[in-house]
């Protein structure tokens, strides 16, 4: 079988990412690609989405109950714990960056009002 090795910045560029594109070029990984990258693609769908969301302080709510069900599903998914833990920090990453976009705005807001 042919080796399909994942470009290291497949899902971002934080080590998690980069480890988990990694991970999933091996052999015994593979399997997981499709599905992790399926919920990977969807999720920074829906953060993208969120961003259109003119109420700061409304987005950021959203993007902590998205981040909270995308535990809750990454929790059932049947996938080795090592891929999911990526899976998850991957996500959490592009949260963060979000939510800090947010507050930045935030306290913006209340600095100029």
């Amino acid at each position: 079988m042919e080796q399909v090795k994942l470009d290291p910045y497949t899902f971002g560029d934080s080590k998690a990412a980069i480890n988990l594109a990694d991970m999933l070029s091996k052999p015994e990984f593979r399997h997981c690609a499709g599905k992790v990258s399926s919920t990977l693609c969807h999720f920074n769908e829906t953060m993208t989405e969120l961003r259109g969301i003119k109420n700061v302080s409304v987005r950021v709510h959203i993007y902590h109950l998205v981040m909270e069900d995308a535990k809750r599903r990454a929790e059932v998914m049947v996938l080795p714990e090592i891929v999911k833990t990526h899976m998850l920090n991957v996500m959490m990453k592009s949260h963060k960056i979000s939510s800090r976009d947010c507050n930045k705005k935030i306290l913006e807001q209340r600095r100029d009002g």
